[in-house]
């Protein structure tokens, strides 16, 4: 056998962490081939799955960790640096050297493609996310990197099926242990963008961005809504309110400017669903029957809110001219993590909430 590997982690793990990381071992142990890691957004993930990279690693096997986007792949392996010192980490994604060293490698799914029957575990992080859902290339280039006996562990916070899999374990509840806070589904027609005025929102939205309680972040399907919004918006309320989408240059600027308060209210398109934190955030979906709302799109967005202990609740408001399917399995989705949190007794908030 190799070495024993020093795992260095700065924070403890909750109850639900705790249990989902035995459970992951376990499934290693008895010889498993493909687990499914269920978890609510902002419950912490990525870190249940480091007592079994140790495991393997000192077993003497070597690690693929998986991401669909390039800029999580750069922090993950900063991350996993930290938490293995005495491990080389590999990282790879596009505009990098292609020979890195390291039993424990971090890449993007496209990277994946370059591995053949090499890993004797593979974990696959955001399934639900761009490009790696539905692309049956990236899906068959992770089996590929992986040894004839190689197991899978897939992470994601709105699981497509539950069938494929031979253990699911679930992360139902977040570190402070509050509820998810739940979408409210709004139905009304709302005019196209280009021509849309204050007077076709509904009251709830001029009620809700007017209010004093900020920030808001307000999506919006295109980059065309999203300015269109904006302009309309910012008439509505009489101040001023930012833009952010993938061709806003100082976009860095209008996310700052949010977080320390000079902004109480942002328009954004899905480059914001993930991967952000702004404490006491509320979210509001325009045009949320739209085709590029997908239900995991939706779970992300409503994953925003209520991600501190200090401001664990929030709105989340969905508003379409028609409830969709996706609209509707993402409030269903977040229903039933709360459901099981509060089952498994992993919720003390309950009352004070």
């Amino acid at each position: 056998p190799a070495d024993p590997v020093e795992l260095v982690l700065g924070y403890g793990l909750t109850t639900a962490q705790k249990w989902a990381s035995e459970q992951l071992l376990q499934f290693w142990k008895e010889d498993q081939s493909k687990a499914l890691v269920w978890a609510a957004c902002g419950a912490g993930k990525t870190e249940v799955t480091y007592p079994l990279i140790r495991q393997v690693l000192s077993e003497g096997g070597e690690v693929l960790f998986a991401i669909p986007r390039q800029d999580i792949v750069r922090e993950m392996a900063g991350r996993l640096r930290q938490s293995f010192p005495g491990v080389t980490v590999a990282a790879h994604y596009s505009g990098q050297p292609w020979l890195a060293e390291g039993h424990l490698v971090v890449a993007t799914t496209h990277q994946v493609l370059r591995f053949y029957r090499r890993f004797q575990l593979a974990i696959l992080d955001e399934v639900d996310a761009f490009p790696y859902q539905g692309n049956e290339m990236l899906r068959f280039g992770l089996q590929r990197a992986l040894m004839p006996r190689g197991r899978l562990v897939e992470m994601t916070a709105t699981p497509h099926s539950r069938r494929d899999y031979e253990r699911v374990i679930t992360i139902p509840a977040r570190y402070h242990g509050f509820p998810l806070p739940e979408p409210e589904l709004i139905v009304h027609k709302l005019p196209p963008w280009t021509e849309a005025k204050a007077a076709d929102l509904p009251p709830v939205v001029l009620s809700s961005l007017g209010s004093k309680r900020g920030p808001w972040l307000v999506f919006a399907p295109t980059i065309e809504a999203s300015s269109s919004l904006q302009k309309l918006l910012a008439k509505a309320l009489g101040k001023p309110v930012g833009l952010c989408h993938s061709k806003v240059v100082n976009r860095s600027e209008t996310i700052r400017d949010l977080r320390v308060g000079d902004l109480d209210i942002v328009v954004t398109t899905s480059v914001l669903e993930r991967g952000v934190n702004f404490p006491g955030v509320g979210v509001l979906v325009l045009y949320a029957d739209h085709a590029v709302f997908s239900a995991s799109a939706l779970v992300q967005i409503a994953g925003r809110v209520g991600r501190t202990a200090d401001f664990p609740g929030g709105a989340v408001l969905f508003i379409g001219a028609k409830l969709t399917a996706p609209m509707n399995e993402a409030q269903k989705l977040i229903k039933q993590l709360n459901e099981q949190a509060k089952e498994r007794g992993l919720l003390h908030g309950e009352d004070t909430a």
